[in-house]
């Protein structure tokens, strides 16, 4: 039997019932090995301090709701997002959302412009020619 298995069957040993096949082989690796003799008092030491410590840690019965609420506000994200946190796409979105009210509006009272002082919406008014002659806009120079 490897070392590692003589391990895992010491381990096993303090958790579970071994069978009686098992237990031999615990016992004479028990008696071959000084090396798994301390092993298995380092083992019962911490057992036995670590029982003692369980009685003076006592947490109340809303500890456990506590730390689930903590972790599941630990893995949403923050509603106000930081630059660093906002990538192109979203800038542009956002951008496109804070300006388009606006700026609809604006070619809204412009058009509504364009209809008072000209009378018409057509291209010409729209563009500001509408009064021009085709030899006026070759004067223009642009």
């Amino acid at each position: 039997m490897n070392k590692e298995s003589t391990y895992n069957l010491l381990l096993k040993s303090f958790d579970e019932s071994l069978t009686k096949a098992e237990q031999l082989q615990l016992e004479k690796a028990l008696n071959d090995s000084e090396e798994l003799r301390s092993e298995k008092e380092k083992f019962l030491k911490m057992r036995a301090m670590l029982s003692n410590q369980q009685e003076a840690y006592h947490f109340n019965s809303s500890f456990e709701g506590q730390v689930m609420a903590k972790i599941r506000a630990e893995k949403m994200p923050s509603k106000k997002a930081s630059h660093a946190d906002i990538d192109f796409i979203t800038a542009l979105a956002l951008s496109f959302q804070r300006l388009a009210v606006p700026s609809f509006a604006l070619i809204c009272v412009m058009l509504v412009y364009v209809y008072l002082t000209a009378d018409t919406l057509s291209l010409q008014a729209i563009m500001g020619i509408s009064d021009m002659s085709p030899e006026d806009l070759m004067l223009l120079n642009i």
